[in-house]
């Protein structure tokens, strides 16, 4: 009995040890079923890779048949249609989706939806991580918030990235790409500039030989842009346009000439001006007239090219926002920094053989350094002008913001307009000046509170030398040759009848009647010097 219970005893463990093997298979059968590296999920990844390989060839072979049948072997969505319901055996395919840069086909059959992106210049690919089908609507609108032009992409991924696509007549104003996230149809929008560029928006006026205007075609050299009083902005405004933020484009040539002048008022309209955020001047271009670009009043940067030799006075008037000029030419003065307020950084060509740049591109000199053409400088208490310069540019010094300005113990000459606009509190011009211009010194230099004027001028002009000057209080003159003159009935722009008080130095006995019939002497507190006192 003992050993028919023994072998009992074995049969049972072996029995247990078997069905534990076969759990233990089971489960190794359960898992390689289901698992993610399953033998079903890796037949179900073989069966969608078959018909992936299979519906790309139908694609490709879609794509060569379509592009045959134009003679431009482009790819047209009707054609592409046709030829992939003619290769496809099953799936229904379908073009889901036609835009400049993409087709995307859908395939559906029992086993589920399967989305390919057919560039129109790359390979075909099967797009994976699909969710739904959105749509993204893509408003291109100008700076009124009008729409230009809509677009409609149907996105199957969570996903979106797009080029903004090209209008004609328009640049788009952030190239970069358009991406996101979508998980629902949605709208965005992007801002594109009119482009300005042609006869269909700006007016073209014939140039003769001499640079005078004529109509006879026979006569015409070059080419200038407007007619001097506007037509060049009415053009645009007839349009609608003028309130609509641009790029201008100016042409190098029209009609085979060169284009070479921006007359007065060529887009300035007093009432408004136009909305350009971007100038590109020609090639050609030799000049611009007082006020061509008059309120013009968004653009930040302005190149002026090699062949630029003029810039009329006020030529950027208005133009708040210019910030940085790109010196391509060889100008020694700047009359167009009037108006140009903003003006913070001057660029030029490293190899220049005309200019010389320094204070972290605030100071423009020629190239030997003798004439101080533009200084920028801001904010600064206390300027005086480098013992290099013998010559200061007409304004030079226009719409910089320093509190006192001291010429320098070489500078020989302060040429017409030298100051203007300057917001300088105090000028100084030493005994070493001989020869100030005699047209607008000091003009519309508003902050101006005192002026010291040195020995060595004999002589000053009479025009408007301090118009605008209306806080200038004190003056110290130092030259006999002009002291008569400066100080007489109406004399040099009015210096003396802003002034209250006037320093004359003590060994200058020829006064004007101005001072004699409008200011006291009084007790001096400046020595060397006799101080007048206007009377109240």
């Amino acid at each position: 009995m003992k050993k028919i219970y023994k072998n009992k005893g074995i049969t049972l463990i072996a029995l247990i040890i078997t069905i534990i093997v076969l759990l233990i298979l089971a489960g190794i059968t359960i898992g390689a079923l289901t698992s993610n590296n399953s033998i079903l999920k890796q037949a179900g990844k073989a069966k969608n890779n078959t018909k992936v390989g299979k519906e790309k060839e139908v694609i490709e072979l879609s794509v060569m048949g379509a592009v045959s049948l134009n003679k431009d072997a482009l790819l047209k969505e009707s054609e592409f249609q046709e030829q992939l319901n003619k290769n496809a055996d099953e799936g229904n395919p379908i073009i889901i989706e036609s835009n400049e840069e993409e087709y995307i086909v859908k395939f559906e059959d029992e086993d589920g939806k399967r989305y390919y992106n057919v560039p129109n210049d790359g390979d075909v690919e099967y797009i994976d991580g699909v969710t739904s089908e959105k749509v993204l609507t893509l408003q291109c609108v100008n700076s009124k918030n009008t729409v230009i032009k809509e677009y409609k992409y149907t996105i199957v991924t969570n996903n979106y990235s797009k080029n903004p696509p090209a209008l004609e007549g328009y640049q788009v104003a952030d190239n970069s790409k358009l991406e996101g996230e979508i998980t629902e149809s949605k709208t965005i929008k992007v801002l594109y500039y009119l482009l300005l560029q042609d006869d269909s928006s700006l007016v073209f006026t014939g140039l003769d030989s001499s640079g005078s205007v004529t109509t006879d075609e026979s006569q015409i050299v070059s080419y200038m842009v407007g007619t001097g009083n506007g037509a060049a902005f009415n053009a645009i405004k007839n349009r609608g346009d003028e309130n609509i933020k641009s790029i201008l484009n100016i042409p190098d040539v029209y009609k085979g000439k060169p284009v070479v002048r921006v007359p007065k008022l060529a887009f300035g309209a007093y009432a408004g001006g136009c909305k350009f955020i971007k100038i590109n001047l020609p090639e050609n271009l030799k000049e611009v007239a007082d006020s061509g670009f008059l309120n013009c009043n968004e653009f930040e940067e302005l190149t002026l090219k090699k062949n630029v030799t003029y810039l009329g006075w006020d030529a950027f008037s208005g133009c708040t926002k210019l910030k940085k000029l790109i010196l391509k030419n060889s100008m020694n003065s700047y009359n167009a920094a009037f108006g140009s307020t903003a003006l913070e950084e001057i660029e030029i060509d490293p190899n220049s053989s005309a200019y010389y740049l320094e204070e972290n591109k605030k100071v423009l000199y020629s190239k030997n350094k003798k004439t101080l053409i533009m200084c920028l400088l801001k904010d600064i208490s206390e300027y005086t002008i480098p013992s290099c310069v013998t010559t200061v540019a007409p304004c030079a010094f226009a719409y910089s913001k320093i509190d006192k300005i001291i010429t320098g113990e070489n500078v020989t000459a302060v040429n017409s307009n030298g100051f203007r606009s300057a917001k300088s509190k105090e000028i100084i011009i030493t005994d070493n000046v001989t020869s100030v211009g005699g047209v607008q010194l000091c003009y519309t230099c508003n902050n101006l509170e005192k002026i010291t004027i040195g020995q060595g001028i004999s002589v000053m002009g009479v025009n408007a030398l301090f118009a605008g000057c209306s806080k200038l209080k004190t003056v110290v003159l130092r030259s006999s040759q002009i002291a008569n003159g400066i100080t007489a009935q109406g004399s040099y722009g009015g210096i003396v009848n802003y002034a209250e008080t006037i320093y004359i130095k003590e060994d200058i006995t020829t006064i004007g009647s101005y001072i004699t019939e409008n200011f006291s002497v009084t007790t001096s507190d400046r020595e060397g010097y006799v101080k007048y006192v206007k009377n109240t």
